[in-house]
């Protein structure tokens, strides 16, 4: 089972404290400037929606990609027909998925390509993969971590959020890192208390990454045709990559 299953439930609480509402729109208007409105859109690892709902109500044409059922129930409220949702583990999309449509954009955001690509052969494959999905003149938007800003190999953090007189807290430790392979198993626990600071809910998952530098997709984009081109957000330091055909 996906981890985003099991956590999905407070999937939206937690982002919040990480990617908030002022974040996501600005990434929003990055799409805007890249994409046209009433244009196609595949957002890989789709989440909830913070990014796909917003868009359908401003005349996109979107599809979303996401492995948690839980997480695509969300999705009833902003309307999107679900037979342009995908219920589709990353690693089925990357190494078997068929999608027939043809996208103006491919979207990954916060990390998921780490998530869906753990070597060179593995983003090699991805990006020919979506070669085929693009127009002609189609383009990706990756987002993640720039690993070169923190220090990812012993990655340490928690974070709360408090609703309905819930406080839910996440606690995050890298327990494994492969030098060789720029990989780490992130172990996570969700911790829900009541008003009174009793525990009522826990909930452990694991999560493994690949951790990309810029170069290393720069490098493999051009080889394989892309134009890079970079873009930055004035509330975090991460990535983001346009790959243009």
């Amino acid at each position: 089972m996906s981890s985003y299953n099991i956590s999905g439930k407070y999937y939206n609480d937690l982002t919040s404290l990480v990617k908030g509402e002022e974040l996501t729109w600005m990434e929003i208007d990055l799409i805007k400037q890249i994409l046209e409105p009433g244009s196609t859109l595949l957002d890989i690892g789709a989440g909830t929606g913070r990014h796909l709902i917003p868009l359908f109500q401003m005349g996109y044409k979107v599809y979303g990609i996401e492995e948690s059922d839980l997480m695509l129930s969300f999705f009833e409220s902003g309307k999107i027909p679900f037979d342009q949702l995908f219920l589709v583990s990353f690693w089925d999309f990357n190494k078997r998925g068929n999608f027939s449509n043809s996208f103006d954009l491919i979207t990954l955001f916060w990390n998921t390509l780490n998530e869906l690509d753990f070597t060179r052969r593995d983003l090699r494959k991805f990006m020919i993969k979506c070669k085929k999905l693009l127009k002609p003149n189609g383009k990706i938007l990756i987002n993640s971590d720039n690993p070169n800003n923190f220090d990812y190999k012993h990655l340490k953090y928690n974070a709360s959020s408090v609703k309905d007189g819930k406080t839910i807290t996440l606690f995050s430790s890298v327990k494994r890192f492969n030098p060789f392979r720029n990989l780490t198993v992130t172990e996570e626990l969700i911790e829900v208390k009541d008003n009174n600071g009793k525990i009522i809910d826990k909930i452990y998952s694991n999560l493994k990454q690949r951790w990309w530098f810029k170069d290393e997709i720069t490098q493999l984009a051009e080889d394989m045709g892309f134009r890079i081109k970079g873009h930055s957000i004035p509330l975090n330091n991460e990535m983001y990559l346009e790959l243009c055909l």
